[in-house]
């Protein structure tokens, strides 16, 4: 379960590095999807569309129930976090940053028996991202504007979902 989703975990500018943390995920959502439907968005500036409500109003609208989604390209202003571990237990780190060209991609579903384990409250997507090399900052999307965007989706079937969870120890 371990990740690396913030820059380079043996950088000591790092400070997840400096601070002796690691990265890790509770639960992992795997798919097989099929070929994908691909659409764009092109509103540089624009605040009105949050990327979440983006992904799921046209998922909704085209019926999918279960979905992996890949984004690419320049979106506004964009709120993630990450949580880093150390022998304190987890500890979150909240980060907003200016404009920039990120990867996003997640899983999308309106069934409760998948959704609880990996959607967000309040969604029907969870999303994580990462800017580009050289800067390789990212982690859990909380909000996030498309600007120059282009969206990969990916349907899927729930035989072609598998979900591992791994409880708080």
């Amino acid at each position: 379960y371990q990740r690396r989703v913030h820059g380079d975990l043996n950088n000591n500018d790092n400070p997840f590095t400096r601070a002796g943390r690691t990265v890790a995920f509770r639960a992992v959502g795997m798919g097989v999807g099929n070929s994908p439907i691909t659409t764009t968005y092109n509103k540089v500036g624009q605040t009105d569309l949050e990327v979440h409500t983006w992904v799921e109003q046209y998922l909704l609208k085209s019926n999918i129930t279960y979905a992996a989604v890949q984004m690419t390209g320049l979106f506004g202003p964009t709120h993630y976090y990450c949580d880093a571990f150390a022998s304190g237990g987890p500890k979150r780190y909240d980060f907003t940053v200016d404009p920039s060209t990120w990867d996003i991609g997640g899983l999308f579903t309106t069934d409760p028996s998948v959704a609880s384990y990996v959607i967000d409250p309040g969604h029907y997507s969870h999303l994580h991202g990462f800017m580009p090399y050289p800067i390789q900052l990212g982690g859990h999307i909380l909000t996030s504007y498309p600007w120059q965007v282009t969206l990969n989706i990916y349907p899927m079937e729930r035989d072609q979902i598998s979900i591992y969870y791994k409880p708080n120890q």
